[in-house]
């Protein structure tokens, strides 16, 4: 599931598995459902500032061009090898779309979804000298003809590091991508992928295996910044953000969001409750470092906070579904604001749903624009 907003809140747009997508021009006082093709398993939407372009993702990418009443089938992503879409991004004004593949590539549009384009993989050495990209064709469907774009790789990325699967945030010229299993070292992941193990050893695959890694970088997670200087042609990374107290199993990564040189990283499995690291750069995003943790003032054991979040000026949005003040799972959403230009951040609210139950899992998404926070549930 996943929910979206134009500028002022005016417009939002919603996606659930396994059906339809819904819309609301009233902010949220009344829906309707729309159709996308049949009833699909839908995993992210998002929304041009005016709310008059969308893109949502699910195993193929469908763009509207007029504020979701009718909706274009675009591209496979079992054409294309990857097995389905997992997020998608876009900028204000609906030209720069970012899509992701579930098993870890990032697609990159700067004509609203009219081309896409990507890049090889990075080689294991970074060589001496930049070698010419490789142009690959997206697959296409209907009349629409699409070209590769941009695709993004982690510098150290490995297998199963999750980069691009969960979490993707865009604005101006910075992604950032999420990869919260990175660390070079698995267990059990969060989406069911296979594990790789390493060969030979006790016949304890958990015991073998923190002999070959060690005990404590299993799952610590990392989140990937890349800039672009030429209007989108190419992306350089320009840092990799990873928690100053990072731990084994924090799934730093596996929510981001940004507004202007603020990054902001959800890693739920962190500390008791999970927790939320603020970034910021001041030179233009050549650099980032760390100025906040952000925790619930009454976090508990399986709060997931940090499960998603949200960025607004001054103000974060944290959701942590796991919450259990409504009932086991009825979730919460806490908001955080700095009054000091980021140095500090303070707690100032603490949502719940009104008729809020067990197993609601509130605060399983989020958004903000201004004063109007909204909350899946």
């Amino acid at each position: 599931m996943s929910i979206t907003s134009n500028a002022d809140g005016g417009k939002l747009a919603a996606v659930v598995g396994s059906g339809n997508i819904w819309l609301s021009g009233d902010a949220g006082a009344t829906w309707s459902e729309v159709t996308a093709g049949a009833a699909q398993d839908w995993r992210d939407i998002a929304s041009s500032a005016d709310g008059t372009k969308l893109a949502a993702v699910c195993d193929s990418i469908w763009l509207s061009h007029d504020a979701g009443a009718t909706w274009t089938e675009v591209a496979t992503a079992e054409a294309s090898g990857d097995g389905g879409w997992q997020s998608v991004a876009s900028s204000s004004d609906g030209s720069k779309l970012a899509a992701g593949e579930v098993q870890g590539h990032v697609w990159l549009s700067t004509d609203s979804g009219a081309t896409w384009t990507t890049t090889p993989l990075a080689p294991t050495v970074v060589p001496t000298t930049t070698p010419a990209p490789t142009v690959t064709t997206l697959p296409t469907k209907a009349v629409l003809d699409y070209t590769l774009a941009v695709k993004l790789i982690a510098d150290d990325g490995v297998a199963y590091d999750g980069f691009g699967d969960r979490s993707m945030a865009a604005d101006g010229n910075i992604i950032v991508v999420g990869a919260y299993m990175a660390s070079g070292c698995r267990t059990s992941s969060p989406t069911g992928a296979p594990s790789p193990r390493p060969t030979g050893g006790s016949g304890d695959e958990d015991e073998d295996e923190d002999d070959y890694y060690g005990d404590d970088c299993r799952a610590l997670g990392a989140a990937y910044l890349f800039r672009t200087t030429d209007g989108g042609i190419t992306y350089d990374q320009v840092a990799k953000l990873t928690a100053a107290d990072g731990a084994a199993d924090d799934w730093f990564g596996y929510s981001v969001a940004i507004d202007g040189g603020t990054v902001v990283v959800g890693a739920y499995g962190a500390g008791t409750g999970g927790a939320v690291y603020v970034f910021r750069t001041s030179d233009g995003g050549a650099t980032y470092a760390q100025v906040a943790k952000l925790t619930a003032g009454d976090a508990s054991r399986y709060d997931y906070s940090g499960y998603s979040v949200a960025i607004n000026g001054g103000t974060v949005v944290v959701g942590a579904y796991g919450d259990d003040d409504g009932g086991s799972g009825s979730g919460a959403v806490y908001v955080f604001r700095t009054s000091d230009g980021g140095t500090t951040y303070v707690e100032v609210a603490k949502l719940t749903a009104a008729d809020g139950a067990a197993d609601d899992w509130f605060g399983y998404s989020v958004a903000i624009d201004g004063g109007t926070v909204v909350v899946g549930a």
